[in-house]
């Protein structure tokens, strides 16, 4: 595989409303960073190049990293998905959402050893039962699906993994591996109302 095509692409998803926030949730401070640096900070070392997804790529500008519009605005994540993948030529691609930041450095290894393995075209994690499709990883071969879900006026990913082979992980894989049981929930917990983001606050006080 070629450099221009990097085996695993970092890809941060900062363009929703944040409606349920009331203000950009990527952008809330936490601690001495934003919260969408502690989700960069968390990826960077497993992927050989990063790149955010926002309707406003501007307002990302002070972090340093590539960054590209929805091709399709307000479509949801896997719009988000379509345009990292339509954005840059690589075989995997880590998705992480932006209100994610107590993501956990052994939970990312962990699910990028699992693409390095697998013969199918995602690997997905299910937490207690619930599918958290907004930290996987998804391979390049995805794009036809998830674009032929978008054209259908469709925007659930779990539309597009009907029409791909992918791999569940759940918490019992991860303890197995050596991952304790409070750095999975830490990884899967995000921020969407003031209630979550004061909790999260907690950690960093």
């Amino acid at each position: 595989m070629g450099s221009a095509s990097p085996e695993i692409t970092g890809v941060i998803l900062a363009g929703g409303k944040s409606s349920r926030m009331g203000e950009n949730k990527a952008l809330l401070p936490l601690g001495n960073k934003s919260a969408v640096e502690h989700v960069v900070d968390k990826i960077r070392p497993q992927a050989e190049e990063l790149l955010l997804i926002s309707n406003e790529p501007e307002v990302f500008s002070y972090l340093e990293i590539n960054t590209a519009a929805d091709l399709r605005p307000f479509e949801g994540p896997l719009a988000g998905i379509e345009a990292a993948m339509t954005a840059v030529d690589s075989e995997w691609y880590l998705i992480a959402a932006c209100d994610m930041p107590l993501i956990q450095k052994s939970v990312i290894e962990y699910l990028c050893n699992v693409s390095n393995k697998t013969q199918s075209n995602a690997v997905i994690p299910e937490i207690q039962g619930k599918q958290h499709p907004l930290l996987a990883l998804y391979h390049r071969d995805c794009l036809p699906a998830i674009s032929a879900v978008l054209d259908a006026q469709k925007r659930a990913i779990k539309s597009m993994l009907d029409s791909v082979t992918f791999d569940t992980v759940t918490e019992h894989d991860m303890i197995e591996a050596g991952i304790s049981e409070s750095e999975i929930v830490s990884s899967f917990y995000n921020m969407n109302r003031p209630a979550e983001y004061q909790e999260i606050m907690k950690r960093f006080s």
